[in-house]
């Protein structure tokens, strides 16, 4: 659900801000999610890799952003992960400016906030 409201909002975004925005995935599933498998995702998913980072790490790298970005998550019983959902917005220093913690959002909200940080200053 998190990637589909993502492509949601690169669609509405990518309208008015063609050249301006990346759009960062990460795994928290260091033992499965290898970079092969992730770029088959990004295929099944239509995501276009000119637009899109997937990313994955040891899991102390993914507990450190995992913690960073207030996301909660842990294994469970079927060896997948329950995990919040949450997408944030960062600015070009990777400072979170906007944070949206519900799957299936109103995108029109984070577009808006995608909008304003990308006005030139």
């Amino acid at each position: 659900m998190i990637v589909a409201d993502m492509v949601a909002i690169e669609d509405q975004v990518r309208k008015n801000l063609p050249a301006k925005i990346h759009f960062a995935f990460f795994s928290i599933d260091s033992a499965n999610d290898t970079p092969e498998r992730l770029k088959a995702y990004a295929g099944d998913h239509g995501l276009d890799l000119a637009n899109w980072t997937l990313y994955h790490g040891d899991d102390k790298a993914v507990r450190a952003l995992a913690a960073a970005l207030g996301v909660r998550y842990r294994r469970d019983a079927s060896g997948g992960f329950d995990h919040s959902a949450i997408i944030s917005l960062l600015d070009e220093d990777g400072n979170i400016v906007f944070q949206k913690p519900d799957a299936q959002i109103d995108t029109s909200e984070m577009v808006g906030k995608i909008e304003t940080l990308a006005r030139p200053r």
